[in-house]
This record gives C-alpha cells, sequence and structure tokens, in this order.
C-alpha cells in the first residue's frame, strides 16, 4: 500500500509537471532536488554531549516564484552512530533559495525554519520519536545547470522526558545535490 501510494504520488508529480511549468530547464517553476553529502553533529544529550561524523543528505521540493527565488519543503538529514545506535537528526520545513543570477553558474544562499526531528532509525518504537524547533542556512554554488554543491549550518532544540535524545543539536554538512528544474 505504501508502495502504491509513493508510486500514485510521484506519477501526479510527472504528470502535473508541464502545467507547473517544471522539467523547462528554466528554475521558475516546479522545482525538485535531491543530495548527499558528509557532515557532523555537536550533540548536547540529557545523558552527555556527543560529537560524531555523520552522512547528511538534502531533499527540497517546491516551487520557483522568479529564477533566482524558490520557496520549498526542505528536509536535510544527519545520520550518525551513537554507541552502537544509527540516530536520524534532521531539520524539516519551510525553506528559501535565492540565486544571484537567473543562470548557472550562480552563487545561492538558503533558509529553513522549521522542526527538528531525533530519532533511531530502526523506528521500532514511536515513543522514541523527538521534536522542538529548528533553523538552518546554507551556501553554495550551483556549477552547471542542475548541479550544485554546497555547505549548511543548523540547528535544533528537540526534547522529552520520556528518553534520552532531547538535546540541543548544532549541525553541518557539505553536500552535491541535482535540481530538477
Amino acid at each position: 500500500m505504501r508502495r502504491f501510494i509513493l508510486s500514485a504520488i510521484l506519477g501526479f508529480v510527472l504528470a502535473s509537471s508541464h502545467s507547473a511549468l517544471g522539467f523547462d530547464g528554466s528554475r521558475q517553476g516546479f522545482v525538485l532536488g535531491l543530495g548527499a553529502g558528509l557532515g557532523g553533529v555537536h550533540n548536547d544529550l540529557a545523558i552527555g554531549t556527543e560529537k560524531k561524523f555523520a552522512v547528511k543528505s538534502d531533499f527540497l521540493i517546491g516551487y520557483g516564484v522568479s529564477n533566482q527565488f524558490a520557496i520549498h519543503y526542505t528536509h536535510k538529514n544527519l545520520l550518525y552512530d551513537s554507541d552502537g545506535e544509527l540516530l536520524g537528526s534532521a531539520i524539516v520545513g519551510v525553506g528559501f533559495t535565492y540565486f544571484t543570477t537567473e543562470k548557472a553558474p550562480a552563487t545561492f544562499i538558503t533558509g529553513v525554519i522549521g522542526s527538528h526531528l531525533i530519532s533511531p532509525v530502526s523506528f521500532k518504537d514511536v515513543e522514541e520519536l523527538t521534536t522542538g524547533f529548528g533553523i538552518g542556512i546554507g551556501v553554495g554554488r550551483e556549477v552547471s545547470k542542475h548541479w550544485v554543491v554546497g555547505i549548511d549550518v543548523f540547528w535544533g532544540r528537540a526534547k522529552s522526558d520520556s528518553n534520552i535524545f532531547g538535546s540541543n543539536l548544532f549541525g553541518f554538512g557539505a553536500h552535491v545535490s541535482y535540481l530538477f528544474y
């Protein structure tokens, strides 16, 4: 069922992309971004401080208001090992991207404001999900049409009395992304 729903959503997005001005080579209209990279976390947990290496992923989907400005849903995630348990720490929310020129190559600034989520990747127990407030900012360069390299920093505060994952998190990362537009 879950696979069917995801396939239906992807099919809808692809079918409607022409009418949403998507995939026409212009940043104005539909925008989808996928990226991966490396980073780190400084996590002040309830039981102590962690400084860990992390694998970073980026996802955005939204609308380019112009060839220089886009508003989007953003999900920036860091996966790292915490004493043998794989944790995911993410900032999800409303984001923006501003490009300095209308065409690649272009420098950009990006930001996100929303929720900070921390959870073991196993998702065995919903009570292990910890949420709070998060913000992030990044800079980068669209080095050629569609290809982006960037660096991000973000801060989040997630708190819960039911587990040890309540924290103040400072995360950073570098990524390579591909923007579909």
